[in-house]
């Protein structure tokens, strides 16, 4: 039978010796400004750990490159160090790492259990010279002399949070929240110089003096000799009205200090500081306006010569010891996305810094929208989109404004707001709903504005949506859903009840019912660890075990940050993971072929003929939008290459997306199949048979609407 079917493939098949070629992620240029961890100076070369990957800069922190080889090893680490182009850094797991190789690997070199196996043990600060490292815990000092190979206690300390290790005139300081110890013969012994039983804030060091920092008050003692002798400085640092932190200081050169207020703001928030030229004496608030446009909480900084380079959700630079500052921060594109969205060719995205920007030329460029003259005064705010078919919508927080645009923010109508609540959007209206206690109980009141009004109208919802709280709207498409305790309500996009599901299955201590969604055909009911669905026609809730399909592992495992459904494909972003897809509702879902280069995604978004993935840290990346196949019978076009393969090795690929498995066999010349495979439904498929001797061979490809071949040569 095989040679039958052989002879009947032969007469339909053609020679395929193009050399297809698998899509790659694009990394978008924009939006900039991610989480600067901190930085380090190795020579010339300065260095940003992010959380996505070390950047580099040779001229003064201007121009940054990705070290390509990190991207996502550093995740979750903190406080690099980098000497001679070895880097240290710090691992949230509580190991000390070190990598050869400019981030590419790491390799753990100090890590649990350390000689004190207390399960409050922390590696707190981290200092390097040549080979020599010192590492502070909670409870000790760790040296190495040979770069982490082996390892020594140095120092039997009164537990106690740790502040840092620094070195000043060729001695090293180790300072706790309530000791300072000194060493003069490289960290090997420790003495303690001088003890304050109020604790500090933090020990720094100019060129010229140490200087330590009470922790209730922003006060200092200060040393020219290595606290051998000392002098209070009991002078209030404008009025105390700035916070100390441990965080907040950063030292400079000669007898300059700076401190910053590094407090959680918002992008474009002031945050003020102050700086002392003569260690400490006299100090001055900053006289640029008083303000750093930083954004969000300040991570540090570092001084080099006359450059102050701050790191946070951006960078700020100042060469005038801080007169003025400006963004600098070329090639540093680390953007925490929060939204993408498409309107015709115009792209809009919430970044990190909580500021909306918007791009005109896919991506290449971006703007952010001027606020009113009423946010001048406010630091608090944050700012969102909706969008339905026609009609992006602007929020704006502290205050409460709204706006809508229908041609790709070119302009902006004003949308009069009937009180502020909670927003929801659908295929064509945009919903507001807002809670309010009568004395007795919640009244909820919904509004709506459609594609083709301008203005909210006010709707009238069931009395059960009405009168409980309102735990969550959801967006299903050209429907909705209210969440109330166990139940979901669903209506249509003119508020009429349409159904109402079963109670949920979620566990009863919780309050209410889990994530709901829609893929256009089966309810998904996602509740912690758990997830159900129900399909047209059923009864009940019907509980499913989604997994990624190639490995058995289940998708719970990693938090799921989105569930988009698009063209007949479910789209999951899986934190850690990258993103999946899934083409029934069986709970089977595949990995994306080739997977993003930064598994972190929080967001999704389509265009025509892309697909748009924001990620936490690493910015946005795009990728071709598989094309669909609506008729079972269209020929989904397969490819074979390299044809002929030189090792047995091939990629097969089709024009269009096959949304069922594929069951694949490798016949050879004489129509016997020698080996079978089922493929995952996609577009991209590599497949390795390294021992074929040199011949023709046929592949033939069964799917639900057929059976299709090719022919390929080996040529091993």
């Amino acid at each position: 039978m095989n040679r039958l079917l052989h002879f009947a493939l032969g007469l339909s098949l053609n020679f395929s010796s193009l050399l297809a070629q698998v899509p790659e992620w694009q990394h978008i240029p924009g939006p900039d400004g991610g989480s600067i961890v901190n930085f380090d100076l190795d020579g010339s070369s300065l260095y940003a750990l992010t959380q996505a990957g070390i950047y580099r800069s040779e001229d003064e922190g201007y121009q940054w490159t990705l070290l390509p080889k990190s991207l996502t090893t550093t995740r979750g680490k903190y406080q690099l160090r980098a000497d001679k182009g070895i880097f240290y850094a710090l691992d949230e797991d509580g190991a000390l790492v070190r990598s050869d190789d400019q981030g590419e690997s790491w390799k753990p070199v100090l890590q649990k259990p350390f000689p004190f196996d207390f399960e409050t043990e922390h590696l707190q600060q981290v200092f390097v010279k040549g080979d020599t490292l010192l590492v502070g815990s909670y409870f000790t000092i760790y040296r190495s002399v040979d770069k982490g190979e082996s390892w020594t206690t140095t120092a039997d300390l009164v537990p106690a949070s740790f502040v840092s290790i620094f070195e000043y005139k060729n001695e090293l300081f180790a300072a706790q929240d309530r000791y300072i110890y000194r060493s003069s013969d490289g960290g090997a012994t420790w003495n303690t110089v001088f003890t304050n039983f109020i604790g500090y804030a933090d020990v720094v060091a100019t060129d010229s003096a140490l200087l330590a920092f009470y922790a209730d008050q922003t006060r200092l003692v200060r040393s020219s000799d290595g606290f051998r002798n000392w002098d209070a400085i009991d002078t209030d640092i404008l009025g105390n009205s700035l916070e100390a932190s441990t965080n907040n200081w950063v030292s400079g050169t000669g007898d300059t200090l700076y401190f910053f207020q590094g407090l959680y703001n918002a992008f474009d928030c002031p945050i003020k500081f102050c700086y002392s030229t003569d260690s400490g004496d006299t100090w001055h608030q900053g006289n640029n306006g008083e303000h750093v446009k930083i954004g969000r909480s300040f991570n540090g900084g570092i001084l080099f010569g006359n450059h102050l380079v701050l790191a946070s959700d951006q960078i700020q630079h100042s060469i005038d010891g801080g007169l003025t500052f400006t963004e600098s921060q070329v090639g540093l594109k680390t953007g925490q996305i929060h939204q993408i969205i498409h309107q015709g060719s115009t792209v809009f995205a919430n970044d990190g810094s909580i500021r909306n920007l918007v791009s005109h030329d896919g991506g290449e460029t971006w703007s952010g929208y001027p606020r009113s003259a009423l946010w001048e005064d406010y630091c608090y705010a944050s700012e969102w989109f909706h969008k339905t078919n026609e009609k992006v919508f602007r929020f704006l927080d502290y205050p409460y404004e709204a706006s809508y645009t229908q041609n790709g923010g070119s302009s902006w109508s004003p949308l009069t707001i009937a009180g502020q609540g909670y927003t929801q959007e659908t295929e064509h209206a945009l919903w507001l709903t807002v809670a309010t206690w009568d004395g007795s109980k919640y009244v909820n009141d919904y509004w709506k504005i459609s594609d083709g009004d301008t203005t909210l109208t006010p709707i009238q919802l069931t009395d059960s949506a009405m009168q409980q709280p309102l735990f969550e709207l959801t967006n299903l498409g050209d429907k909705f859903g209210v969440s109330l305790q166990e139940d979901f309500l669903i209506f249509d996009e003119n508020g009429a009840l349409i159904q109402k599901l079963p109670a949920s299955h979620c566990i009863p201590t919780f309050s209410w019912c889990g994530r709901l969604y829609f893929d256009g055909n089966t309810y998904y009911n996602l509740c912690g660890s758990r997830t159900f669905i129900f399909p047209p026609n059923a009864t009940d809730w019907q509980e499913i075990y989604p997994q990624d399909w190639t490995t058995g592992i289940p998708l719970y495992h990693s938090n799921m940050t989105f569930f988009e459904p698009h063209n007949g494909i479910l789209w999951v972003g899986l934190e850690g993971k990258g993103l999946f897809y899934a083409t029934d509702n069986t709970g089977r879902f595949y990995p994306a072929q080739p997977q993003m280069p930064y598994p972190y995604p929080t967001s999704v978004s389509f265009d025509e003929n892309s697909i748009w993935v924001g990620t936490a840290g690493g910015g946005i990346w795009t990728y071709p939008l598989p094309k669909v196949r609506n008729d079972q019978a269209e020929n989904p076009g397969f490819t074979v290459f390299p044809n002929p393969s030189g090792t047995g090795d091939l990629s097969l690929q089709s024009e269009l997306f096959v949304k069922e498995e594929i069951t694949f066999s490798l016949l050879d010349a004489s129509g016997w199949r020698i080996a079978q495979k089922v493929l995952t439904p996609g577009q991209y498929w590599s497949l390795d048979f390294p021992k074929l001797p040199r011949g023709l061979y046929f592949l033939q490809m069964r799917t639900e609407s057929g059976v299709f071949g090719l022919k390929w040569t080996v040529l091993n």
